[in-house]
């Protein structure tokens, strides 16, 4: 009888990895956005609004456009006249969002004008020479006030400035959910706001772009998570196939989330082509805070029905997420996963969530670090220990009493997701142990008896899983996962690891570790396929595999050295 061995894995889970990145980025070896010097570069620099919410009346670029060294200025209808929109990767519905505004301003920040000139600080002061008329507006800052009537609208098609509304998910049950908090020994309701932050990568934003009108090809370096998607949407902008869109991200300096495609990419790629000339740009940290999207930024109504043993009988939360002025990449869609996460590691039969998302005169909030669901799981743990001190019981024993047992896996929550195993409980215990559980709610205890205000918090949580089911009851408008579902299989469309077979017009190459200030690298030119067969090889990628693997073997062995040396170091000041 036949039998197929499976394949044989390297073992990862508990043993030491060599990282391959290290030795280039510890010596200072790294190549970074700003490294790319290509001959004949240009630098952009973007004129931004510092009002939060206005009519854009007049933009007087003349004495930008006639300083020494500056080769193009563009105002946001000049722009619109080479690309257009945004383009849009989720099913909700969105505003139009320009990369340089053209009639109206809606945060600090917005773009409204773009320099081009031969160095950056050339480019900045000619940033600064361009004077802006505006007529400002009210501005709404307060995603509650933002809904009343009589409130300033951000965009016209968008009523009570309310981008996306009534969508609910949970059990479905609300006579049942009543009928626990009617019956509930004890139940504690809090508002609370998992506050909006900006992200702060060690490297900001860049991108370059260089256009090749010979053959109508792009090449852009950007400093972003999403290479495969930057790659798509800028040919949608530029009206470029895929396969004329070359699309590289080298090291990138920290991202979080946040780094993914821009306005300033379609607007630099576009420039690249209107200039005919390399051009690059670099954000400084103050663009950073201000234009990078932020995180975050949900309001949350949370009511919680538990026995007078902890037992948690409910859970109903109503959300109010503030997006900022602007629908970006897939701002919609993060925070219905706050929603999903809600329940936990814990065993909650009755849940109702409902969120609302508003528009305001802020930085468009985006995907940050865990996307929604950290903001559902401090909603929930911020409940617990409410709950805890309601009833006077220790907040571990709470979580204790109301995790999921280990016994009921799979284990299907009540807001659609399926979690295929899990045993929270030794973990628990074994955190509380490291901690020193005990001691620490003893020093709690004597310090608040000296008049000091000391407490002690605890948290559990645990990545989600896709939701089995998507009838009623699940989410009751956009499904358990919400319209985010069909953003994830369209992001996931646009981000798949696709490079076609390349060529000298079809190429994309997103790998950091791979050098790549050599723009013309991994082109495969008739000499080098030449050369390949010559040596008896039908490809000339066969070579090149080759010369991977010798510079693979390579760093190994100059990590062997480095450990060696640092062993003999240590041994010596022993």
């Amino acid at each position: 009888m036949n039998s197929r061995a499976g394949p044989v894995l390297p073992k990862l889970i508990g043993a030491r990895v060599r990282r391959r990145e290290d030795p280039r980025l510890v010596q200072g070896q790294a190549a970074y956005v700003d490294d790319l010097k290509l001959p004949g570069m240009l630098h952009a620099a973007f004129k931004r609004s510092d009002v939060a919410h206005a009519i854009i009346r007049a933009v007087d670029t003349g004495a930008a456009a006639a300083m020494s060294g500056v080769e193009l200025v563009l105002t946001g209808a000049q722009l619109a006249e080479h690309i257009g929109p945004i383009p849009r990767v989720t099913a909700f519905r969105a505003p139009d969002q320009h990369p340089l505004a053209i009639d109206r301003v809606r945060y600090v920040g917005e773009p409204v004008a773009v320099v081009v000139a031969a160095d950056r600080y050339v480019a900045r002061d000619a940033i600064d020479a361009i004077r802006v008329e505006y007529e400002e507006l009210p501005a709404v800052v307060d995603p509650h006030a933002a809904t009343e009537a009589g409130a300033a609208r951000l965009h016209e098609d968008f009523e009570r400035n309310v981008a996306l509304g009534g969508v609910g998910g949970g059990t479905g049950d609300e006579a049942a959910l009543d009928a626990a908090f009617a019956r509930a020994d004890v139940v504690v309701r809090q508002s609370m706001l998992n506050q909006r932050l900006a992200p702060n990568a060690t490297e900001p934003r860049g991108v370059v772009a260089r256009f090749e009108h010979g053959r109508q090809y792009l090449t852009i370096w950007s400093s972003t998570q999403s290479p495969h998607l930057l790659r798509t949407m800028v040919a949608q902008v530029l009206g470029l196939g895929e396969h004329q869109v070359r699309a590289i991200a080298p090291e990138v300096g920290g991202g979080f989330g946040a780094k993914k495609v821009y306005g300033e990419d379609h607007v630099v790629a576009a420039l690249a082509r209107i200039v005919r000339a390399p051009v690059k740009w670099i954000e400084d940290r103050t663009e950073a805070f201000l234009t990078t999207s932020h995180g975050r930024d949900i309001h949350g109504d949370i009511q919680i029905a538990a026995r007078r043993d902890g037992s948690i009988l409910a859970l109903r939360a109503k959300l109010v997420a503030d997006i900022g002025a602007y629908q970006a990449l897939l701002t919609a869609g993060i925070p219905t996963n706050a929603g999903r996460m809600i329940s936990g590691v814990y065993s909650i039969p009755l849940i109702s969530h409902e969120l609302t998302e508003v528009f305001t005169n802020k930085t468009p909030t985006d995907a940050y670090r865990g996307a929604g669901r950290p903001e559902g799981i401090y909603f929930l743990e911020r409940a617990i220990d409410m709950l805890a001190r309601e009833l006077q019981m220790d907040p571990a024993e709470i979580r204790r009493r109301n995790f999921i047992p280990s016994d009921r896996f799979p284990y299907e929550t009540a807001t659609g997701l399926v979690y295929d195993s899990g045993d929270y409980r030794p973990n628990l215990e074994r955190a509380l142990q490291i901690a020193g559980w005990e001691g620490l709610l003893a020093e709690r205890d004597a310090a608040r008896a000296e008049g000091r205000i000391v407490g002690v918090g605890s948290l559990v949580l645990r990545r989600d899983l896709r939701p089995r089911t998507l009838g009623p009851g699940r989410d009751r408008r956009l499904g358990a996962f919400g319209g985010n579902d069909r953003a994830r299989r369209e992001g996931e469309r646009h981000n798949r690891h696709h490079v076609p077979r390349p060529g000298p017009r079809d190429h994309v190459r997103a790998d950091a570790g791979r050098p790549f200030l050599d723009p013309d690298r991994g082109h495969r030119h008739p000499a080098r396929r030449h050369r390949g067969r010559k040596a008896g090889r039908g490809d000339v990628r066969e070579p090149l595999a080759g010369r991977r693997r010798d510079r693979a073997a390579q760093s190994r062995r100059e990590g062997r050295r480095q450990d060696e040396a640092l062993r003999g170091r240590a041994d010596g000041r022993r």
